[in-house]
């Protein structure tokens, strides 16, 4: 996993070697106080994390239901 994802920059957030290990473990993480880039807002999502068919970590952000 590289530290430096697209995916972080747009949230505000790093990846973190706590936040690598728990993806790498259980295959998620929850991330709370992220912040949009365009509107400033914060927000609380959950960190999905699969390989591609090319070996590639995909991540995926999902978004609590209000």
């Amino acid at each position: 996993l590289w530290m430096e994802h697209a995916l972080f920059d747009q949230s505000g957030r790093r990846l973190t070697n706590d936040v690598a290990e728990k993806l790498l473990k259980d295959g998620g993480d929850s991330l709370k106080g992220c912040r949009s880039r365009k509107t400033g807002k914060s927000y609380d999502a959950e960190l999905l994390l699969s390989c591609g068919a090319d070996g590639r970590a995909k991540f995926r952000m999902e978004f609590p239901k209000k």
